[in-house]
């Protein structure tokens, strides 16, 4: 450990324990934890003066030299505000894994009205039971309010997104859905999480799915192998990429179905691009098809001899005749 003095020129050292609280807390700690782990006043004030702790909020600290993270910032917006207040909207998304960018504003919520601080904004709500629940040691509000204070603060595009990402990790129970959203039915963001939730549903309106039946109907007019549907995609590191809509697993080709409802606005477009770069990165080929692809028999024609020629390069490529019978190698 570096050596580190005050400003008295008196040697300090960060306590173990210390360290070992805030690692789990993206950095950050409050002064209940410092408190419990034996420092006070002085002892506090010493570690600030050394430069070991620096001073993030009232009641929370971040710990020097620990990499800065949405994490961080999520607790350092809880410990500011105290045990009863509860991550909501963006926050509670990118606490639950759903979406990585936090924004400039962490939302949270409590029963009494308190004064907003520098990129912490507080909203006085009324929970019921159940409606906060721990999220890997974070408080937030349960998905519905969640999805709820979202379509209020975001940009329209980022709520499909989000909806999207919660139903591909099985956190949309529509029972739930539709007991808070007529409990809530009031709420500002009520309509747009309405509107998000039925584009999502495949038996109503002319969504994604739609699209997808007619492609389902393509691939078989132009003889092309089965393909696994709606399949979550992972790379070899865990993450969660996809839920893609046509898969050859042994070919490593997705293929997309672009349609509006669910593609359409800034945020849905980055994230479609970053699946992408990551897919591609991986040897993976990402075609997409829109509504227009399936409408003209030329381009019907074109899009069939495109993924044909994707398939084949990928037999080229990745099996080769042994004794008779394929056998699946990579290229070194």
């Amino acid at each position: 450990m570096a050596d580190v003095r005050d400003r008295w020129g008196n040697p300090v050292s960060l306590p173990t324990r210390v360290c070992e609280v805030a690692q789990r807390q993206g950095g950050a700690i409050s002064t209940g934890q410092l408190n419990a782990l034996g420092l006070h006043g002085d002892q506090i004030a010493r570690l600030v003066d050394s430069t070991w702790l620096v001073r993030a909020q009232y009641r929370a600290y971040l710990v020097t030299g620990h990499p800065r993270t949405a994490r961080g910032r999520l607790h350092v917006a809880l410990f500011t505000y105290g045990e009863q207040s509860a991550l909501t909207g963006r926050a509670a998304a990118v606490a639950r894994g759903l979406i990585s960018d936090l924004g400039a504003t962490v939302h949270v919520v409590l029963p009494t009205s308190r004064r907003a601080r520098p990129g912490i904004r507080p909203h006085r709500t009324t929970l019921c039971e159940g409606e906060v629940v721990d999220v890997g040691r974070l408080r937030c509000v349960s998905v519905p309010l969640m999805l709820l204070d979202l379509a209020a603060q975001e940009p329209a595009s980022l709520l499909p997104v989000v909806v999207r990402k919660a139903g591909e990790k099985g956190l949309l129970d529509r029972k739930v859905l539709s007991t808070a959203l007529d409990r809530h039915r009031r709420h500002p963001g009520a309509h747009r999480v309405r509107e998000a939730l039925t584009v999502r549903d495949p038996n109503r309106g002319e969504t994604r799915s739609a699209l997808e039946r007619r492609l389902t109907d393509f691939l078989v007019e132009y003889g092309f192998p089965p393909a696994d549907r709606n399949f979550l995609l992972h790379l070899d590191d865990g993450e969660v990429l996809t839920l893609a809509d046509f898969v050859w697993g042994w070919a490593c080709c997705c293929l997309e179905a672009d349609h509006r409802s669910t593609h359409d606005g800034e945020e849905r477009f980055d994230e479609d691009r970053r699946i992408s770069r990551r897919l591609m990165a991986a040897g993976w080929s990402t075609p997409r098809c829109t509504g227009a692809d399936l409408d003209a028999p030329v381009r019907r024609d074109a899009l069939a001899a495109e993924m044909w020629a994707i398939l084949l390069d990928a037999v080229a490529r990745w099996w080769t005749p042994a004794d008779g019978a394929p056998t699946r190698q990579r290229e070194s």
